[in-house]
């Protein structure tokens, strides 16, 4: 079977949060690694699969050893079947579906921030497979969310420290397409909710998160239809998942960021108009 509902970003607007807290509830079973990457990505071959460095399929090869040596030393979580099936198995839609099993009582979804980004046809591809699934999109203040996104990037081990690079270096990886592509909310709203209209889309804001997470996930749980009272919920269901580390923004990107979301910005105002959006549209607009 296929997942249920999907979670498809944004990047770094809590989608870490997003699904360790989905995947402690005890109506939902979650993949054991976080973002498959299977809907954003052409399938590759075993070996392209075995030897590459892309993180998603390095995770892969990760979990893998991981059950290997929990299996080997009789502990009773392992499940190297799903491990290996996950990692070894050729990627088709079948392998996909495989990928989520049918549980009496529960519900199946994934969690990856990249099925956000992905064009029209993809789009009409996942709801082929999935026409019943409902999709949870989080969305947090455009320059912000760039920046934290800009600083993940270059704090990857083969590039160091955001600081160590120029304003025109930082700046030019914001310009690249992939990074395009995660800042244009409205575009990719519009993509998805053009195959999930009518219910099947929950647009939510990272201001929430910030400010009532427990509010957040009560909202997301009671659009999926699934018991949201507070004795299925963690006791650390507001703790911080995956954080950066606050690296501070020069004045100069942040306002290059300012000029180039702004249209972006406006455009999130006009279609939600409420407190959080107008908070992003006034601190952008005095950057300017």
């Amino acid at each position: 079977m296929f997942p249920d509902f999907l979670g498809i970003g944004a990047q770094k607007s809590g989608t870490t949060w997003l699904y360790q807290n989905l995947a402690a509830h005890p109506q939902i079973w979650m993949p054991p690694v976080k973002e498959l990457h299977y809907l954003d990505h052409k399938p590759q071959s075993l070996p392209v699969r075995l030897l590459s460095r892309k993180n998603f399929l390095r995770k892969a090869k990760v979990h893998l050893r991981q059950n290997l040596i929990a299996t080997l030393k009789g502990e009773p979580d392992a499940n190297l079947d799903w491990a290996m099936r996950y990692c070894l198995g050729r990627r088709t839609d079948e392998w996909y579906g495989a990928l989520f099993p049918k549980i009496e009582g529960k519900i199946s979804g994934e969690v990856c921030p990249g099925y956000a980004r992905v064009g029209l046809v993809d789009v009409e591809r996942v709801h082929r497979l999935m026409p019943n699934a409902k999709v949870i999109y989080l969305i947090r203040n455009p320059v912000e969310r760039a920046w934290s996104a800009l600083a993940m990037h270059f704090r990857k081990p083969r590039f160091g420290e955001i600081a160590e690079y120029s304003e025109e270096e930082i700046t030019a990886r914001f310009d690249s397409p992939r990074s395009q592509r995660h800042c244009a909310y409205s575009r990719n709203i519009d993509g998805w909710e053009k195959y999930y209209p009518d219910g099947k889309m929950l647009v939510g804001f990272f201001d929430d998160l910030e400010r009532d997470p427990r509010y957040l996930l009560r909202t997301i749980l009671e659009f999926l239809e699934i018991d949201a009272g507070d004795d299925v919920m963690s006791a650390n269901v507001g703790e911080r998942r995956n954080p950066g580390r606050s690296e501070v923004i020069p004045p100069a990107v942040e306002r290059f960021l300012a000029r180039r979301l702004i249209d972006e910005v406006r455009s999130l105002h006009a279609r939600f108009d409420n407190e959080y959006t107008q908070g992003w549209l006034d601190s952008t607009e005095a950057l300017l």
